[in-house]
């Protein structure tokens, strides 16, 4: 068969979900013989010619270039109308024996459109997978205005697309309750197990020890809140022997405006940040190592349509924890592969954690089951149950009455002939009220031709005052350099005075200077002066005391003087006897 997949996703370019869901289809339809083309962005169509992924020769990849719609479409209107365009020029080429799409941003809606209404593409059945519609990704990610445009432009070809499946049962009753369309059938994705590589991912993960794993985008959907506030909780409590690791990207939140990983940091105390990891989103063959050494993987959607992490954690052995009431108990099939807890309850979650991560034989038993439990969702289990889905719908609307152009408008009359009963009157209201306004026109245009002469009039007064305005500019030009003149001869007066105040200053700053220097010489000199005065003072005691010496050897040279003459008569009279 000649299969068209038409999706702006498409992995490893786009890590999502849907991405991940065309690549591993598109390769088990080529490997069975089927040629596959794929409608995606021209950046992915880029990418795929230039990487080592263009291996199959029966996968063809055509671009859509928005750029002549987006001219004058908002984006989700361009790239479906580009996507119609793409379509169009290939089924003229190639006999295409189905087409499916996405219901994610209503891709499919121009082409589902100009089926319908122009007939295009008639003996082709268009079918449509939902993975989850974004009107239910912005109900749980509690957005005020869940209903935009882009969920309008999904809702309408969910309901008008020729055929529906959807990715779990849970998400068929979703839809088949808020959309009323029926005859929705289930064929669950194929989860093919990574490539075996020698690459690990992250060189420290063989040091982080024993550790719990997030995988998923940073949303509130996505339950990733209720994750940390089970895993702070854990910690507070418990030992700290474990670790939390995240991996997922970050995106804002359109509530608040912030990024919601600086929101989660804000809900972990500081003291146990360093328990926290967050890594970016990691191509699916280096997520092994991460799946195959958590000791339980934790996915807490408060929405989920199907799952694809769940199921490749599984395939890995990692024990899997999982919030009830969305697709994902349909994974572990309500408890018998797998543990959960109550949707949107952090409490819940925390018990759940501690019964796994305290009991090592549950985490060995789950193990187990968690690998049995995957090999149902690979794709030889689950390529036959696709490829019939496909001829079940190829063999069906070769039977299938087409509804013409005119019996869609024939319809649409009948299941809204009250509106047509009230255009109808309106329209008569609107003919009388012509009449009446044909009537009235003569005189409109007798008040124009009255404007038209006043208008005139009004001009030549305006043309006789462009002479006056002419006149004053060229006076303003005048008074504007004689304003000028005076402003610098101004200006020169001001600098004049700047600088003679200046020249004061410095004056001032040079006599303040010469006070201090005299009054600092002033003190050196009267310390001089009193030690001057202290000298004399020593001076004159030293004089006092020589004077008193000076008597002093006067007496003494007396006495001596006495003793020799005594001597000398002593020595007379010796000399006499």
């Amino acid at each position: 068969m000649n299969i068209c997949l038409v999706s702006r996703e498409l992995y490893p370019f786009q890590k999502a979900g849907i991405g991940v869901y065309i690549h591993n289809l598109s390769e088990s339809l080529a490997l069975n013989g089927h040629h596959v083309f794929i409608i995606t962005s021209k950046e992915n169509q880029t990418e795929y010619a230039l990487s080592e992924r263009k291996v199959e020769p029966c996968i063809t990849i055509l671009g859509v270039d928005i750029s002549l719609e987006s001219q004058y479409l908002e984006y989700n209107f361009a790239y479906s109308l580009s996507v119609f365009h793409t379509l169009d020029r290939l089924v003229e080429e190639v006999n295409i024996d189905i087409v499916e799409f996405a219901d994610y941003f209503g891709e499919s809606f121009f082409s589902v459109l100009n089926k319908k209404v122009k007939g295009n593409f008639s003996d082709i059945p268009f079918v449509m997978k939902l993975h989850t519609p974004t009107y239910e990704c912005n109900i749980f990610n509690r957005l005020e205005e869940p209903s935009n445009i882009i969920t309008q432009q999904e809702d309408y070809t969910i309901r008008h697309i020729d055929y529906i499946y959807a990715i779990s049962g849970f998400l068929k009753n979703v839809i088949q309750y808020r959309l009323n369309r029926s005859n929705i059938q289930v064929v669950y994705n194929m989860i093919k197990n990574p490539p075996k590589t020698d690459f690990t991912a992250d060189t420290n993960l063989k040091d982080c020890g024993k550790y719990v794993l997030y995988v998923g985008r940073l949303e509130e959907r996505k339950g990733i809140d209720l994750f940390v506030k089970a895993a702070v909780e854990y910690l507070q409590k418990n030992s700290t022997e474990v670790k939390f690791i995240i991996v997922g990207k970050d995106i804002a939140n359109l509530r608040s405006n912030r990024m919601v990983k600086d929101e989660l940091m804000e809900l972990i105390p500081s003291t146990l940040h360093s328990f926290f990891e967050w890594k970016n989103p990691i191509p699916q063959e280096y997520l092994i190592d991460y799946y195959k050494k958590a000791l339980v993987s934790i996915f807490p959607s408060r929405f989920e349509g199907f799952g694809n992490v769940c199921v490749e954690a599984m395939a890995m052995g990692s024990p899997v924890i999982v919030s009830d009431n969305t697709a994902m108990i349909e994974i572990i099939e309500a408890g018998k592969y797998g543990v959960s807890f109550k949707n949107n309850d952090e409490y819940d979650l925390y018990e759940k954690l501690v019964q796994v991560l305290q009991d090592e034989d549950k985490q060995k038993r789950l193990s187990q089951l968690s690998k049995e439990r995957a090999a149902f969702f690979s794709p030889s289990n689950l390529y036959p149950k696709q490829i019939q889905y496909y001829s079940d719908v190829i063999e069906h609307y070769k039977t299938y009455k087409q509804q013409d152009t005119e019996s869609i408008v024939e319809d649409a009359l009948l299941r809204n002939i009250d509106k047509v009963q009230v255009f109808y009157s309106e329209i008569q209201r609107l003919t009388t009220s012509w009449e009446q306004l044909a009537k009235n026109n003569q005189e409109y245009i007798d008040e124009i031709k009255k404007l038209d002469q006043e208008c005139k009039r009004v001009l030549g007064e305006w043309k006789g005052g462009v002479h006056t305005i002419e006149f004053l500019n060229r006076e303003i030009k005048k008074r504007d350099f004689e304003n000028k003149r005076i402003l610098d001869e101004w200006q020169k007066v001001i600098e004049q005075k700047n600088n003679s105040m200046l020249k004061i200053e410095m004056l001032l700053q040079d006599g303040l200077n010469s006070q201090h220097v005299i009054a600092l010489k002033n003190k050196d000199i009267e310390g001089q002066n009193s030690k001057i005065a202290s000298l004399q003072s020593q001076l004159e005691q030293i004089s006092l005391q020589l004077e008193r010496k000076t008597i002093e050897l006067d007496e003494v040279h007396q006495q001596l003087q006495s003793k020799k003459f005594l001597l000398r008569r002593l020595l007379t009279r010796m000399r006499g006897k």
